[in-house]
């Protein structure tokens, strides 16, 4: 999960955890202060940190999108329709990869079986309710030619 540091002690998730996680979207968590490990995106090193627990848990729920297939334009539409209407879209076949132990303690090191290809055609949607999840959906499709969706749901 990727997070903003409110201070020392707390941070906001910015990013869609996966439905496997307990985690959402825009919950407020307690991490134990020590980095674990480091990040380093587009050359910039990012402190890796334990979560403990959730401390307030956000409004927002997940909503996965199965896509067909995944396309960059469609899926930056889905993002900015997301946005404007108050909540986020991340394309995780891009935002996510599994992590042997030593890649996710910051010893990076390349492996074999990284093709550069996406980990699957998912979406997640972070919203309040069902009911926003569509409009976005159905407005992202009214507008989106190329989009490819094949189901939505929220995650269980």
């Amino acid at each position: 999960m990727w997070g903003t540091r409110i201070d020392p002690a707390r941070s906001r998730i910015d990013n869609i955890p996966l439905p496997s996680s307990a985690y959402r979207f825009g919950d407020i968590i307690l991490n134990d202060g020590a980095i674990e490990g480091e990040r380093i995106v587009d050359g910039v090193t990012y402190g890796v940190f334990n979560v403990l627990q959730r401390l307030v848990p956000s409004e927002m729920r997940t909503f996965v999108i199965e896509l067909a297939s995944v396309d960059a334009a469609a899926v930056a539409d889905l993002t900015k329709i997301a946005g404007e209407l108050g909540g986020a879209a991340e394309n995780w076949g891009e935002s996510t990869r599994i992590l042997c132990r030593d890649c996710s303690y910051g010893v990076p090191h390349e492996h074999d079986d990284n093709d550069g290809t996406p980990a699957h055609p998912h979406c997640g949607l972070a919203e309040p309710s069902p009911e926003v999840a569509r409009t976005i959906i159905d407005r992202w499709l009214d507008s989106c030619e190329t989009a490819d969706l094949v189901k939505w749901y929220e995650r269980e």
